[in-house]
């Protein structure tokens, strides 16, 4: 076996020590530039990640904002819808009072003008042009006109 060794050696080209320098040079020189490239790849790679940092904080920020914006607008929704209800829910019970006066008073004037009251009331409907409200509402740019 020492022998099929010595004659693996024997079939290899001689090489002097000024090309064994070179080489080893190349080879140092080859290492080098593999290692300013991973140097110059992990900079890329933190230059990237900042910059994803960056974008994450301004999406958090337009989320924050996004969802305040929705929260605002449903506490106006819900407050049009409370009033509008509301409203409808007084009016009814002032009628029905007026309704139960005309009953005690045995006054037919009273319980017609109160049953026609309470029957436009109930018939009618408040959320007919409640998209109209919510559009106008909304928009932040037009100034919200109020016609009495």
């Amino acid at each position: 076996m020492s022998n099929d060794v010595v004659k693996v050696n024997e079939n290899l080209p001689k090489v002097s020590d000024n090309e064994l320098e070179k080489m080893k040079l190349n080879a140092y020189v080859g290492l080098a530039k593999d290692g300013f490239n991973t140097v110059n790849n992990l900079i890329d790679c933190w230059k990237q990640s900042k910059i994803i940092e960056r974008d994450i904080v301004k999406l958090k920020a337009i989320e924050t904002t996004t969802l305040a914006k929705i929260a605002a607008d449903y506490k106006k929704t819900e407050l049009a819808l409370n009033l509008i209800f509301k409203e409808r829910h007084d009016a009814l019970e002032n009628n029905y009072k007026t309704l139960q006066y005309g009953l005690d008073n045995n006054d037919r004037d009273v319980i017609i003008n109160s049953l026609h009251q309470i029957a436009n009331i109930v018939t009618s409907k408040p959320l007919e042009d409640f998209d109209k409200l919510l559009n106008v509402w909304k928009d932040d740019k037009q100034p919200l006109e109020l016609d009495f």
